[in-house]
C-alpha cells in the first residue's frame, strides 16, 4: 500500500510538474547547486540524483560524468525526466522509482551523490541519509541541501504541505544536523547559506513590497542575500543550507 504522504506527495508533484522548469541559471540556489555538484564531478564517476524531479541537474551534469542515475517517487516527474534526457541524448542515465530512505543500490556504488528540495519531504531524512552515506564510496562527495529550522520560510512551507495532507517539512538547526552527517562519516567540507533575507516574503503586507527581491538579490555572483545569509551571526537563521561533505 501506497502511504499517505507519497499519495499526497504525487498530488502536490503532479499539480506542478508543468510548470517546473529547466533554467538552472534562473536563481542563485539553482545556479548554487549546479556549481557544487559539477564542481566534484570527474568524467570517470558514477553520480546519484537523489530526488531528482524532471531531470533538471541531470540534463546538466550527465555529459560531465560516466554514469548518472535518478531516483524519485513521482511518476510525471520521472516521465518528464526521461523526455528531457532523451532530447539531450544522455545515454548514460538511468530513472528508477525509489524512495530516499530506501535506495536499492549496493553499498560504496557512486563517486558521487547529490540530493536537492527533497530531504526536507522524506519523512525519515536521517534514514535517508544514512542511504545516501551507505551508497557512497568511501572519499566520495555527498552535495546536500537542508532545511533550517529558524526561518520563517520553514513555518509556511510546513503550513502549506500539511494542508494537502503532507507531513509537513522537516528542519534542522545547522548544529544538529552537522552531528547527524558526523556520525554517518559524512564531513562537511563547505557550507554556503541562502534565504535569511527572504522571511519578509511571510510577513503580511512586506510580501507586497517587490523591491525587496530587488535589494537582496541584485543582479551578480552572490547576491547580498547570500553575503548576509553566510554572516557567522545569520548563518544559523538560513532557509537552507547547501552542504558539500565528504564521505570518510
Amino acid at each position: 500500500m501506497i502511504a499517505e504522504h507519497e499519495r499526497s506527495t504525487d498530488r502536490i508533484y503532479d499539480a506542478c510538474a508543468a510548470q517546473y522548469g529547466f533554467d538552472t541559471d534562473k536563481t542563485l540556489s539553482a545556479r548554487l547547486k549546479l556549481e557544487l555538484a559539477s564542481a566534484r564531478i570527474r568524467p570517470e564517476h558514477h553520480v546519484l540524483d537523489v530526488g531528482c524531479a524532471n531531470g533538471l541537474y541531470m540534463v546538466a551534469l550527465a555529459s560531465r560524468c560516466s554514469a548518472i542515475v535518478g531516483i524519485d517517487i513521482n511518476d510525471r516527474m520521472l516521465e518528464l525526466a526521461r523526455e528531457a534526457l532523451q532530447r539531450v541524448g544522455a545515454d548514460n542515465a538511468r530513472l528508477h522509482k525509489q524512495s530516499a530512505s530506501s535506495l536499492g543500490f549496493a553499498d560504496a556504488s557512486f563517486d558521487v551523490v547529490y540530493s536537492f528540495s527533497t530531504l526536507l519531504l522524506v519523512p525519515d531524512t536521517l534514514e535517508a541519509l544514512r542511504q545516501i552515506a551507505r551508497v557512497l564510496k568511501p572519499g566520495g562527495w555527498a552535495v546536500l541541501d537542508i532545511t533550517g529550522r529558524y526561518n520563517l520560510s520553514r513555518l509556511y512551507w510546513d503550513w502549506y504541505y500539511r494542508r494537502n495532507g503532507h507531513f509537513g517539512v522537516n528542519a534542522y538547526a545547522y548544529r544538529e544536523i552537522a552531528g547527524h552527517l558526523a556520525r554517518l562519516g559524512l564531513v562537511i567540507e563547505q557550507a554556503h547559506a541562502l534565504g535569511f533575507t527572504d522571511q519578509w516574503r511571510y510577513i503580511p503586507g512586506l510580501h507586497k513590497l517587490k523591491a525587496l527581491d530587488r535589494l537582496f538579490h541584485a543582479p551578480g555572483e552572490r547576491d547580498l542575500d547570500y553575503r548576509l545569509s553566510n554572516h557567522p551571526w545569520l548563518f544559523p537563521l538560513a532557509n537552507r543550507w547547501y552542504l558539500v561533505c565528504r564521505r570518510a
